[in-house]
């Protein structure tokens, strides 16, 4: 049989489909988002799901900055899928859900989380893809269900930051937005050593 657990940065092995709190680790959470490629890795240069995170929070209300920083924390586990994919396989958005409300539960965030946060999302893939991808996003069916395409936003341009930056940028937020759990002295570091 094969295992029902994915093992983490820090070692930790998650039980994807039964997953607990105590399993959930925010470093493990920024190591793996930073070093996925959005568009599965058909982008102008390397852009990363911990930036893309980074930029949902920046666009949210105080309140909602948390949920908008991992609102894709599920990804750590379960990698990135392409929505266009990922509306054919039903059981893996049935884990992903499962997951989503455990990382909820432990991040002290409203689940299902607010359509402010989704809105903001949105957003940020109309702006990426006009930056990042070939089609510059302009014939995509999804803008449909959002009532046409967000508006490119000019205040923002993915930096395309390599796996080291983007992990530390996305942890920083985070700290920023819990600063109760900022570790004292060196923040900044990543599984290849402290930066």
């Amino acid at each position: 049989m094969i295992e029902n657990w994915i093992e983490t940065s820090s070692g930790e092995k998650v039980q994807f489909l039964e997953p607990k709190p105590e399993q959930i680790k925010i470093k493990d959470i920024a190591h793996s988002l930073a070093n996925q490629c959005r568009y599965n890795g058909h982008c102008h240069g390397f852009f990363s799901v911990a930036e893309h995170s980074v930029n949902v929070a920046m666009q949210l209300p105080d309140e909602l900055k948390l949920t908008g920083l991992l609102h894709d924390a599920s990804e750590a586990y379960l990698s990135d899928i392409p929505s266009p994919v990922k509306q054919f396989l039903p059981d893996y958005q049935i884990i992903e859900t499962r997951l989503e409300e455990v990382i909820a539960q432990k991040f002290g965030l409203t689940y299902p989380y607010p359509t402010e946060v989704k809105l903001a999302d949105i957003a940020a893939l109309s702006t990426e893809a006009n930056y990042l991808l070939k089609s510059q996003g302009d014939d995509w069916l999804i803008w449909e269900h959002f009532g046409g395409r967000p508006p490119i936003n000019n205040k923002y341009k993915p930096q395309c930051l390599p796996p080291i930056y983007a992990y530390n940028v996305f942890l920083a937020y985070y700290y920023k937005l819990v600063p109760e759990e900022r570790p004292s002295g060196i923040i900044l570091e990543s599984s290849a050593g402290v930066v």
